[in-house]
């Protein structure tokens, strides 16, 4: 099958120009290394770090807010449990991507 466009990888960029392309009613086809859209950036780089920082900051200031402090509501969190919610941010980022580009053929 011929395709107008061959675009490799699934990244911001990559997802910019398969999105324009389709828009355009060109035929577009994406390569992408890994078995799921998004790229390095959703699974390597900028998502899962971005991810794991702001959960981190939450703790913390749930940590040091007085409010929570006087009632005690004190609980541990694992470094295991904030690696978890940052994988449930990339699993929502790679949804949202996968149906984008279901949308847009």
């Amino acid at each position: 099958m011929l395709h107008d466009v061959v675009i490799i990888g699934t990244g911001p960029a990559g997802e910019s120009a398969a999105m324009n392309a389709s828009k355009h009613g060109k035929s577009t086809v994406v390569i992408e290394q890994h078995s799921l859209v998004g790229g390095a950036c959703a699974h390597k780089g900028t998502i899962p770090s971005k991810a794991l920082r702001e959960n981190v900051r939450q703790a913390m200031r749930y940590s040091s807010n007085p409010l929570f402090q006087k009632i005690g509501t004190h609980q541990s969190l694992s470094f295991q449990k904030l690696l978890q919610a940052a994988d449930n941010i990339i699993r929502e980022q790679v949804t949202t991507r996968t149906h984008n580009y279901v949308k847009n053929n």
